[in-house]
C-alpha cells in the first residue's frame, strides 16, 4: 500500500481520489493522455491523488504573549503563556543582540505598550524592517519574556518601525510600570548621565523622574557623569532585575551641544577588552583628525604611552584605528589593571576605559 502521511494540525486534504486507469471510461482516458494500462504497467502500486490546503496557524499577537497584571511570585510580571509554542508575526526593529545576528527584537508594526518582545537563538538573522513570522516558546529567562529556539519566516523587507514610545526614565525602574515596555522601542528626552559605565558597561540617566539605566546590548558609548542628551533610543530588556535601554547604535543617541546640536561622534569600539595581549580600538567620525593619537593612561593619570592610528576613509566617514599591546612609551609591559584613553583633535568626551588582564 502507498500513504499520504501529513499533519492536519497545518493541512487540510481537500479533493482525492485512487487512479485506478483500468475502470476509467475511454472517453475520459482520452480527454487526459491516459491508457487503460497505464497504472498496472507502471508498478503494482496504484497512485493516491489529493489536493491539499495550507491551513493558517492561529496567530498569538505580541500583546497576548506578553499583557499581564499578575506580578507573579518574584514580581517580574511573567507571561501567562510561558511554556506554550506560539505563532507570532512582527516587524524587526533591532538585531545583534549579545553579539548574535540570530538575537533579535520584534514588535507588532503599530507598536505601542506590551508590543514587543526579545527573539533569542532564531533560525533565522533579519534585519531591521523585516516582517517576519515565528514559531517558538514563550520563555522566561530571569524575568524576561522572550520567544527562544524560533523558527521563521521572513515576509517582506524594508517595512516602517513603529515610532519609539516616549516615556520618563522613572517609568523604567519598578516592575509595575516598566514591564509594559519590555522588549519595545522606547525613548527618553532631555536626560542627563548621573552614573559613569560600571564594569558591566551599565550607566545611568535621569530626567528629573529617577534614573534609569541604560546598557550595551547592541550598543556600547562612553558615557560621563554629567553627559546631557536631547534624547535616547533603545530596546528594553530585563537583567539582573532592572530594566534597561539598550540603543542599536549611535544614532539612538543625541548629545546635548549648545554650539552645535548635531553631533559629530560617530562610534568608538574596542576588541578585545578586557584584553591580554593586544586591543584595538576603532573610532569612527566624520571629522577628519590630523595625525590621529591614541593617549593611554594609567588610573593615577599619568599618560604612560602614545598609540599612532591609521586612517580608512568612506566617503565622509573616517574610521581610525590602534592597537594597543599593553606596554609604555619604553615597550615595557604594564601591570594589569584599569587604564584611559583619549583621542587627539576630538571632542573632549571621547575617552574610555581599557581593562588589561594578562
Amino acid at each position: 500500500l502507498d500513504f499520504m502521511i501529513y499533519s492536519d494540525y497545518v493541512l487540510s486534504s481537500e479533493r482525492k481520489f485512487v487512479l485506478f486507469t483500468p475502470e476509467m471510461l475511454a472517453d475520459t482516458l482520452n480527454v487526459y493522455g491516459l491508457y487503460a494500462d497505464d497504472v498496472t504497467n507502471a508498478s503494482d502500486h496504484v497512485p493516491l491523488v489529493s489536493d491539499f490546503r495550507v491551513i493558517e496557524p492561529d496567530m498569538t499577537s505580541l500583546y497576548d504573549i506578553q499583557h499581564t497584571t499578575d506580578p507573579g511570585p518574584e514580581n517580574t510580571y511573567p507571561s501567562l503563556l510561558a511554556g506554550q509554542s506560539v505563532f507570532t508575526p512582527g516587524v524587526v526593529t533591532a538585531v545583534g543582540y549579545g553579539g548574535q545576528d540570530n538575537n533579535f527584537f520584534i514588535s507588532s508594526p503599530e507598536g505601542g505598550f506590551w508590543e514587543g518582545i526579545y527573539v533569542y537563538y532564531a533560525d533565522e538573522s533579519p534585519a531591521v524592517g523585516d516582517m517576519i513570522e515565528l514559531h517558538g516558546e514563550v520563555y522566561e529567562y530571569y524575568g524576561m519574556t522572550e520567544i527562544k529556539n524560533a523558527s521563521g519566516s521572513i515576509l517582506s523587507s524594508g517595512n516602517p518601525m513603529p515610532e519609539p514610545i516616549v516615556v520618563n526614565t522613572g517609568d523604567l525602574i519598578n516592575s509595575a510600570d516598566a514591564e509594559a515596555y519590555e522588549g519595545c522601542l522606547v525613548k527618553v528626552e532631555n536626560v542627563i548621565v548621573t552614573q559613569d559605565p560600571n564594569a558591566n558597561n551599565e550607566w545611568y540617566v535621569d530626567d528629573g523622574s529617577g534614573a534609569c539605566q541604560v546598557d550595551d546590548g547592541m550598543f556600547s558609548y562612553p558615557a560621563v557623569v554629567g553627559d546631557q542628551f536631547n534624547f535616547i533610543i533603545g530596546m528594553i530588556d530585563y537583567s539582573w532585575s532592572q530594566y534597561g535601554i539598550n540603543p542599536r547604535d549611535i544614532d539612538d543617541l543625541q548629545t546635548y551641544s549648545v554650539d552645535d546640536p548635531v553631533q559629530d561622534f560617530t562610534q568608538y569600539d574596542s576588541y578585545p577588552n578586557p584584553f591580554s595581549d593586544q586591543t584595538v580600538l576603532c573610532y569612527t567620525t566624520k571629522k577628519f583628525l590630523n595625525d590621529p593619537q591614541l593617549s593611554i593612561y594609567n588610573t593615577l593619570g599619568q599618560k604612560i604611552t602614545t598609540v599612532p592610528g591609521n586612517e580608512d576613509k568612506a566617503g565622509n566617514i573616517h574610521t581610525y584605528s590602534f592597537t594597543w599591546n599593553g606596554t609604555d612609551h619604553s615597550g615595557t609591559q604594564v601591570p594589569n589593571g584599569m587604564y584611559f584613553f583619549s583621542i587627539n583633535n576630538s571632542n573632549s568626551s571621547d575617552y574610555g576605559r581599557l581593562i588589561l588582564l594578562k
